[in-house]
Formats: structure tokens, sequence, C-alpha cells
């Protein structure tokens, strides 16, 4: 059971077995066992997991199905955070600087749109 939860788990963040083993400090050849059956993660790698997740162990290990839709909910939206956060660290240096001052100037209009909101 743990091998197909972790597999969909991780198919719903949207996530390869790189980008997983990555974000766990484990090698992807390490994500695929554990997804092919083939190896059983220690004790301290299945609780990074389940916290990775906002899983409970008893859920990832197939124990229980209490925590699947809580599960499925968050992790839409963990999962476009971290696909945002992953987009913006691998832009170039000059990207980054092309993206701060935007976000400045979307700051100045939200600032001033609640200024002439508040002025009404």
């Amino acid at each position: 059971m743990f091998s197909k939860r972790l597999k969909h788990l991780r198919e719903n963040a949207g996530w390869t077995q790189k980008q997983l083993a990555k974000k766990l400090n484990l090698t992807q050849s390490t994500i695929a066992y554990y997804e092919n059956d083939r190896k059983k993660p220690t004790l301290e790698n299945a609780k990074v997991i389940a916290e990775l997740f906002d899983i409970s162990l008893d859920y990832l290990f197939g124990i229980s199905n209490k925590n699947i839709l809580i599960a499925q909910e968050d992790k839409k939206s963990y999962s476009a955070t971290d696909n945002l956060i992953e987009e913006i660290n691998n832009l170039s240096p000059k990207s980054l600087e092309d993206l701060k001052s935007y976000m400045k100037l979307l700051k100045l209009r939200d600032r001033q749109s609640r200024n002439n909101d508040n002025s009404d």
C-alpha cells in the first residue's frame, strides 16, 4: 500500500521522482524502489514523507484512509505554491531582478488601488 500511496501523492503534487527525491534529500533510485515496492523507508524517512505531504503515517502505510480527502485538497494549494517557488528558483539572475521590479510595480498598483477605494 505504501508504494501506491507514495506514487499517487507524488503524481498529485505534479512532481517527478527526481523532484521528490530532492525534497526528501534522497536519490531518485530510492524513490523508484519505494514506488516499485522493492524497498521500504526507514521510520525517519517515512515521517519526513508524511510531513511533506501533510498526511499521517497511518494513511501513508494504508492503515487508515482518513487523510485522503484532506491530503488531496491540501496538495492542490501546496503543489501550486511549490511549483511557483521552483519556477522562481530556476530563473536567471537577470530574470529574478525583472521579477522583483515587476512585484514592486504590482505592490504600488495595489496600494494606489486601495487608496482610491478608501477615498470613495
